[in-house]
């Protein structure tokens, strides 16, 4: 099921619907797997930290990348020692992880350590470093990163695999995605999501915006709202339900 957004109400009181093209969704784990949730400092997401994440074709690949770092270094945060505020990984085990290349993950570190969203220890040779996310292990504008796991703490994510560093589209649903993740959810589960804001906030277009959402819906990352759940005071809100990472 496409998402449906639902405009302001026409001369006739009936609220307008528009859809995006319907994609095949992706089967996601099933829900009694093994999950988790990670911490995820996301003030700046609601500062519009995420605007300075460029499509153009000179910054698309690390920006992609990046957002997959900054992801899959939260989760696996989430697995070393409790209130750790640092983990060492080789850059085989962040492949492993994300799907990343090695280039992409020195381009990705690079804009991550770049805009202060994390930090990493000395390089050396071997390629092993110590990571770090601004902003843990302290609680404030922390947000919970829902994840679930088949396998080990190395085991790779799926959904990270299934989004490679090519394709604005692509871009478009990690901004939308952590911007969700850093809105928390609300009634019923969904996170209620003002199109014209987030468009704001992360510098993709409205239309772009549901375009994006209906990306995560097919790579089992959200979940559209049935839209009798929306009044016509919400008429320029989506409501959706956002999925573990996998």
């Amino acid at each position: 099921m496409p998402l449906e957004l639902l405009t302001r109400p026409d001369q006739h009181g009936a609220p307008v619907r528009t859809r995006p093209s319907a994609r095949p969704a992706v089967q996601a784990p099933d829900p009694s797997e093994r999950g988790g949730c990670a911490r995820l400092p996301a003030r700046w997401v609601l500062e519009g930290g995420l605007r300075a994440f460029r499509g153009d074709a000179a910054h698309l690949g690390r920006s992609i990348a990046a957002l997959k770092l900054l992801l899959t270094l939260a989760i696996r945060l989430d697995h070393g020692e409790a209130g750790a505020a640092s983990v060492v990984l080789s850059y085989e085990q962040l492949s492993g992880l994300s799907g990343l290349s090695e280039p992409s993950i020195c381009a990705g570190k690079k804009v991550l350590v770049e805009h202060g969203l994390v930090r990493t220890s000395c390089d050396w040779q071997g390629q092993t470093l110590a990571y770090g996310l601004t902003g843990l292990p302290t609680p404030d504008g922390v947000v919970p990163l829902r994840y679930r796991r088949t396998g080990g703490r190395d085991a790779r994510m799926l959904s990270l695999h299934r989004i490679p560093c090519r394709k604005l589209g692509n871009l478009n649903a990690l901004k939308i995605y952590l911007l969700l993740t850093a809105l928390g959810s609300h009634e019923h589960g969904f996170v209620p999501l003002h199109v014209e804001s987030a468009a704001t906030l992360t510098a993709v277009s409205p239309v772009k915006v549901v375009e994006a959402l209906d990306h995560l819906t097919a790579l089992g990352l959200a979940t559209p709202a049935d839209v009798h759940l929306m009044d016509r005071r919400q008429a320029e809100y989506l409501l959706v339900r956002l999925q573990p990472l996998w």
